[in-house]
C-alpha cells in the first residue's frame, strides 16, 4: 500500500493526523460545481478519475454519465438542455464517435434518455413529427 492510498487518521478521530482529510473531485448540488476547484463538474480532475476508474468499461462510464446527467437537469436551468449534454456524457465517448440518427461526428443519442438532451437535430426532427403526427406536444 503507497503513501498515498494509504487511509490516514482524521481529525476527531482519536488520533494525531499526519494530513488532512483528502476532499474529492465531487459534485455539489444544486449547482453541480465542483466540491474541490469550483468548476463545473465533472472538473478535468473528475474526468481523469472517472475516465481511469471506467477503463475496463467505458460504455459503462457513458451511462453512468448519461444518468447524472439525467439527475442534473432537475438542478440546472439552461435554455438549451443539450448543452448538459457536452458537460456530461459528449467527453466519454471515444473521439470517430458518429450519431447513430444523423450520422454526424461528435455526438450520440442513448437510447432510454430524453431525445431534448441530445444535440441531435435529426432526432428532435423526428420527435416534433411524430408529436405532430400523434396531436400532442412532444416539447
Amino acid at each position: 500500500m503507497t503513501a498515498e492510498n494509504r487511509p490516514g487518521r482524521h481529525p476527531g478521530s482519536g488520533g494525531s493526523s499526519e494530513r488532512p482529510a483528502r476532499v474529492e473531485h465531487n459534485p455539489k448540488h444544486p449547482h453541480w460545481t465542483c466540491a474541490v476547484d469550483g468548476e463545473d463538474w465533472p472538473c478535468r480532475t473528475a474526468r481523469t478519475r472517472l475516465s481511469k476508474a471506467y477503463e475496463e468499461d467505458p460504455a459503462a462510464l457513458t451511462v453512468h454519465m448519461a444518468h447524472l446527467m439525467l439527475t442534473a437537469t432537475d438542478h440546472i436551468q439552461t435554455p438549451a438542455p443539450a448543452t448538459l449534454y457536452h458537460r456530461f456524457v459528449r467527453w466519454t465517448l471515444p473521439k470517430a464517435t458518429t450519431c447513430r440518427v444523423c450520422g454526424k461526428r461528435g455526438h450520440d443519442v442513448l437510447p432510454g434518455f430524453p431525445p431534448r438532451l441530445f444535440p441531435c437535430d435529426k432526432l428532435h426532427e423526428g420527435v416534433r413529427k411524430l408529436g405532430h403526427t400523434l396531436g400532442t406536444d412532444t416539447r
